[in-house]
């Protein structure tokens, strides 16, 4: 519980500090992308996940705060002896990332960052045998390390298509996630 409040102390920190480094809602966005997740067993499964975030101006001179929230499934169907198992593992992360983009000319940008995230991750699981179906949930909240690097492409106009590979450190749920989607400037 104390490490929840922390979280929560240090947003409500980092909220009442944004006004007076005079950053702002600079651009709104989402992307779409594919995750691989590693699990304690050895075992990795691949899904589908959806990001929205928001460009929330420079904390330095090429560092952006970028918060966002994510969310992936992956399900793995296995069975053997007339045993049929299914696993489906479900991530909502509110993450707040910073990205350091590198001077360069033109239109592409690249940039590398890393920020935490508030993973709450959720498992359920499914055995059929002769008939009969047995199920079990359960949830956990813990807190990851975000490592990322990616593009963005400055396009006129205010929209910018992004690209992004990012690896997640969290207790047991390891993922590496590849995303691309769009940045409206505001």
């Amino acid at each position: 519980m104390k490490r929840y409040i922390f979280v929560v102390l240090c947003c409500v920190l980092l909220i009442g500090s944004t006004s007076a480094q005079g950053l702002g809602f600079y651009g709104i966005g989402g992307g779409v992308g594919l995750v691989n997740v590693s699990q304690d067993l050895g075992s990795s499964t691949s899904g589908f996940g959806l990001n929205a975030r928001v460009n929330m101006g420079e904390l330095t001179t090429n560092l952006r705060l970028v918060p966002e929230v994510n969310f992936w499934s992956v399900s793995e169907d296995f069975g053997f002896f007339g045993e049929s198992f299914t696993w489906t593992w479900r991530d909502f992360a509110i993450n707040a990332n910073v990205q350091y983009f590198f001077d360069l000319e033109g239109s592409f940008e690249p940039f590398v960052g890393g920020g935490l995230g508030l993973n709450f991750i959720s498992l359920s699981f499914t055995e059929s045998f002769g008939g009969e179906t047995f199920s079990a949930t359960g949830s956990t909240t813990e807190i990851g390390v975000n490592l990322l690097g990616g593009a963005l492409i400055n396009l006129d106009g205010p929209i910018s298509p992004y690209g992004e590979f990012r690896y997640v450190l969290v207790s047991g749920m390891n993922h590496l996630m590849i995303q691309a989607g769009i940045m409206y400037a505001l």
